[in-house]
């Protein structure tokens, strides 16, 4: 196919009725260099991103959960964590049960949890008591024969 695009416009520039009757005049629309000559790829639908395929392959859209994936090594595994390393992006494999994730100020690793002011404490329970001979100078705490059980 053959179209004429020599209506320029100030400066000499291909005007945007030479490029929609060369191209189309659908919004959001990419041209793309094909195998076989340029093409027109459509609009995707929201929140896609176009991806590059590489040399030899055309773009395409994608999501983002899709180019995760494949920045993950294709085959995520369910509780990988995605993280920054030195030298770019790496994958930190699922810790065993138990562990919690924990960072040394530079990297985040798995580590086991430590411990955390030990098991169950009880608590008094304070209540204010009555202006009277036993607060004179007016409101003061009194501690009940209750006690609260607070898990750890």
């Amino acid at each position: 196919m053959t179209t004429d695009v020599s209506p320029q416009g100030p400066g000499g520039g291909v005007t945007s009725a030479a490029l929609d009757a060369l191209l189309g005049s659908t919004r959001g629309a990419v041209a793309i260099r094909g195998a076989a000559g340029w093409t027109i790829l459509a609009p995707s639908a929201a929140n896609k991103i176009l991806k590059d395929g590489g040399s030899g392959a055309d773009p395409s859209w994608a999501t983002l959960s899709a180019l995760i994936d494949a920045a993950m090594g294709g085959s995520p595994v369910r509780g990988q964590v995605l993280r920054r390393g030195a030298s770019g992006w790496e994958v930190l494999a699922l810790g065993s049960s138990g562990q919690v994730l924990t960072s040394d100020g530079t990297d985040a690793a798995w580590a086991a949890a430590g411990g955390g002011g030990g098991g169950p404490r009880c608590v008094t329970a304070l209540a204010p008591a009555p202006v009277g001979p036993a607060c004179p100078a007016g409101p003061c705490l009194r501690a009940p024969r209750s006690h609260l059980f607070e898990p750890s």
